[in-house]
């Protein structure tokens, strides 16, 4: 989609266009442009992660959010204080235990 509106696709972008569809409250298009930065041939890195998590955590979507916290895992990115942060806080109410 990017390609549509000649965008350089690179992480920077999609680390950005992830954040702002998060601030939005747009969890589900946040998480179309993260599954789609490998097909591209684009590296997701630990702001990747952050960002779409932080999407999940501001729409309520905690399973969403816990999922791709145990990926960012198993991909070897290091979690930061923001990951955790992000995480923790998408558990909040009665979700608190699954944290």
């Amino acid at each position: 989609e990017m390609d549509d509106l000649a965008v350089m696709a690179d992480d920077f972008t999609y680390n950005s266009a992830m954040s702002a569809c998060g601030a939005c409250q747009q969890w589900a298009e946040a998480l179309h442009l993260f599954a789609e930065m490998p097909i591209l041939n684009v590296q997701r890195d630990v702001i990747s992660y952050n960002a779409a998590i932080d999407a999940c955590e501001k729409a309520a979507q905690w399973s969403v959010a816990l999922d791709l916290f145990a990926h960012m895992e198993q991909s070897a990115i290091i979690p930061t204080d923001n990951s955790w942060t992000s995480a923790l806080r998408a558990c909040r109410g009665d979700n608190w235990a699954q944290a």
